[in-house]
């Protein structure tokens, strides 16, 4: 039995290094260590984007996620003699891998396809507590491989030089794992170059079309509209100080009342109608402001010709 009761010294460690690497073994495990932490390492960087951004899970949502992948752990151990019973170990490992890779990718593959449940819709949430579930699983089973697949090639090593060198393999493998992580880490942030996303970005909502020709008219409405509402913000305020309101107190009820009253409705089920009719009493002096508002030439038709407008110039540009 060999043990080793010494350190090494540089030279000789950089010695038995070198015939290690020469084991064919090793080396494919370093190569398809790189792909698989780079891989990872990319997937972690990127996780709370996607499910942030992509998905518009919550916060408590995301804290639920984390449920399925303990479960996951511990169906582990019910899961993986059963899989790996009579299966040749890398041919095992390569099926988790390529699983684990199509359990990660599917869903976005099938948002984009325009097969997978809106965005906030409970069914989304539960399919994608199913996801993290079996993710788990997959990617818990390879690492399990992995490491059994080492351990072989520990004792290989063993026979062929008399010596385990398992510590070397184990800091050769893990110095490897670590750089990769890195990489996929700096993939990530190129990525989020490439698709400029924003800094300080905020959680909004995302709307899929379809019809490639209503993109002008959702121009209009969503990526114009912010300049519709601060220029209702600019008016109701202008109008607060024409009725003899202080121009700051006009300004931070305008900015007030328009951010209250977006919120209510974001948060509501209700029809923006509905909403407005619960606030208005009848005779009252909101009545009195909407017959103003909703007579002829008042609002509506104003707002109509706006959002024509900003369609035709969208399709004018694209032109």
């Amino acid at each position: 039995v060999y043990e080793n009761t010494t350190a090494l010294a540089p030279r000789e460690f950089y010695r038995q290094l070198r015939e290690v690497l020469r084991n064919a073994s090793l080396r494919t495990m370093i190569a398809a260590g790189v792909l698989y932490s780079a891989g990872t390492g990319t997937y972690a960087a990127l996780w709370a984007y996607i499910y942030s951004f992509f998905w518009e899970f919550s916060s408590e949502e995301i804290a639920l996620l984390v449920i399925p992948m303990v479960v996951g752990g511990a169906a582990l151990l019910q899961v993986m003699p059963r899989l790996s019973r009579g299966r040749e170990k890398r041919t095992f490992a390569v099926a988790m891998f390529a699983g684990a890779a199509v359990m990660s990718a599917l869903p976005i593959a099938l948002r984009l396809a325009g097969l997978f449940p809106a965005n906030g819709t409970a069914l989304l949430f539960w399919i994608m507590m199913l996801v993290g579930f079996l993710e788990t699983i997959l990617y818990l089973m390879l690492d399990t491989a992995w490491n059994s697949m080492v351990a072989d090639l520990v004792e290989h090593t063993q026979i062929e030089t008399g010596r385990r060198n398992e510590g070397i393999i184990l800091s050769a493998l893990s110095f490897n794992a670590k750089c990769a992580t890195a990489l996929g880490t700096a993939i990530a942030g190129v990525v989020l170059d490439l698709i400029a996303f924003p800094k300080d970005a905020a959680v909004g909502e995302v709307a899929w079309v379809d019809d490639e020709g209503l993109l002008d008219p959702v121009t209009a409405v969503s990526g114009s509209g912010p300049a519709y509402v601060f220029l209702l913000i600019e008016c109701l305020a202008e109008a607060g100080i024409a009725a003899g309101l202080p121009e700051d107190l006009a300004s931070r009820l305008a900015r007030a009342t328009v951010a209250g009253s977006g919120e209510l409705a974001r948060l509501s089920q209700e029809p923006a109608g509905t909403l407005r009719q619960n606030v208005t009493s009848p005779g009252g002096t909101t009545a009195a402001a909407l017959e103003v508002l909703m007579g002829p030439g008042g609002l509506k038709p104003l707002m109509v010709r706006a959002v024509e407008a900003a369609t035709r110039r969208s399709r004018e540009l694209a032109s």
